[in-house]
């Protein structure tokens, strides 16, 4: 040993052979060696002159300080992960409640509307167009829907209850008379025909709501080619052996061909044409015509008889209305309701012009087989 610094004291470095050997091959060479129960880092240099080896340097340095600075810094960044984590877990808290606040008051205002049957509370609107302000009109349109629906059905129910009870009362009071007797034979065969009337009214009722019921539960057509200049010269010449006072006849017919449920189309022309006689004057005429308009097809129905009032055109296809004028003539109310329904299933409109006292045109439009046989790319049997 050449020298050494008083910093040791009594102690030395003891550096191992294998460090020195290390030292000397690749240039220098560290080591952790224990002194007096504390470690020390060794750094050893070797000394040369001319190639030949003279001896090292060897500097150590204590561990100590070193390791408490770690130490102190472990601890610093595990209490500030702990911290950053509990703060990181409350705004995360925070951040859901305000997000999710919104979608409890809808689950609350939906429990409210379910336990109190009030379909016409709406939630309130959202400010901002995103998710949760689609989620909400989404909601309140559905819950527009359901309430059209359920006003709907109670209207449909008061109203056949109510179209119901006039030939039930009726036909009990009829029976009633007849069981107690006292009656001559032309008041018995009065009673009896008002029973078998109002007999048959029912059953037209009935019928008439099964169709509709029908339509509601969302029933499909089967629709196949149909020749609409032939069905409709058919019905027509049905309808002229059942109109006795009033003349049905043809009126401009040109040929058509429609994708479309013959049964129920032929459903739909009896209907207007039955109107028309209905509501018609001794020697008045129902005109029938079918015409091509580009790709669409009409057909119209135009009568001479008393017309409809212009304050009752928008509720004539509603069901069971009846106009003022019209409620002595017998009828359900449902006729109309039932031909919308299938101009409509038929991707159709049906439409009126009227003007008391001259008469009335109802006009049903469908498209054509030119535009729906393009579009199925393939021939269909002709149903004549």
């Amino acid at each position: 040993m050449v020298d050494r610094t008083d910093a040791l004291g009594d102690s030395s470095l003891p550096v191992s052979p294998i460090t020195l050997d290390s030292a000397r091959i690749v240039g220098d060479a560290y080591e952790t060696i224990d002194i007096d129960g504390q470690e020390v880092r060794v750094y050893v240099l070797p000394v040369s002159s001319g190639g030949r080896q003279l001896g090292y340097i060897v500097v150590g340095r204590p561990l100590q300080m070193s390791e408490s600075t770690f130490a102190w810094l472990r601890n610093l960044l595990v209490g500030f992960g702990v911290l950053m984590l509990f703060v990181a877990g409350g705004v995360g808290y925070l951040l859901a409640r305000t997000s999710l606040s919104p979608i409890d008051r809808v689950t609350q205002t939906a429990r409210v509307i379910g336990l109190s049957q009030r379909l016409d509370r709406r939630l309130p609107a959202y400010p901002y167009p995103d998710e949760f302000g689609r989620l909400i009109t989404t909601f309140n349109e559905m819950l527009e829907r359901i309430d059209s629906a359920f006003q709907a059905q109670r209207r449909f129910v008061s109203d056949a209850s109510h179209e119901l009870r006039t030939p039930i009362t009726t036909i009990l009071g009829n029976v009633q008379a007849l069981r107690r007797g006292g009656l001559d034979v032309a008041e018995q065969a009065e009673a009896i025909a008002d029973i078998e009337s109002e007999a048959e009214r029912m059953s037209r009722l009935v019928q008439g709501m099964l169709a509709l019921a029908r339509a509601d539960s969302g029933q499909r057509l089967e629709r196949k080619l149909v020749s609409v200049d032939l069905l409709v010269q058919e019905v027509v010449r049905q309808a002229q052996r059942l109109a006795d006072d009033v003349t049905v006849r043809l009126g401009s017919i040109e040929q058509c061909e429609a994708l479309a449920d013959a049964d129920h189309l032929r459903q739909l022309l009896l209907i207007l044409i039955d109107n028309g006689v209905k509501y018609n004057h001794r020697g008045g005429e129902v005109v029938v015509s079918v015409r091509r308009r580009g790709t669409q097809l009409q057909i119209e129905v135009a009568d001479t008889g008393q017309g409809i009032p212009s304050v009752d055109l928008p509720h004539i296809f509603e069901r069971f209305y009846r106009s003022r004028s019209s409620r002595g003539e017998a009828g359900t109310g449902l006729g109309l309701a039932i031909a919308r329904w299938i101009a409509e299933s038929h991707g159709g409109e049906i439409s009126v012009r009227s003007q008391p006292g001259v008469g009335s045109t109802f006009t049903f439009s469908m498209n054509s087989a030119q535009g729906d046989a393009a579009a199925a790319h393939q021939p269909a049997q002709v149903e004549r």
